[in-house]
């Protein structure tokens, strides 16, 4: 079974906005599925951008988003 994160439950995840979630979903960063009005994102794919995030930066989210050009 696949689970899916809403954009505040990830927000919540990495303690930011759900503002800086919906620019990585617009930026095409972090994959995302829309059902009806919300956007959903699977969790291979949240894991899959965090370790991205990890092997391009070496920062933690909260770091990362300083440096953010949104």
């Amino acid at each position: 079974m696949r689970e899916f994160f809403t954009v505040p439950e990830v927000a919540e995840r990495w303690k930011l906005k759900n503002g800086i979630v919906y620019q990585y979903i617009a930026s095409g960063r972090l994959r995302a599925s829309k059902f009806g009005k919300a956007w959903r994102i699977e969790l291979a794919d949240l894991e899959r951008f965090e370790d991205q995030l990890r092997r391009e930066s070496g920062m933690a989210l909260q770091e990362h988003r300083i440096g953010a050009h949104f």
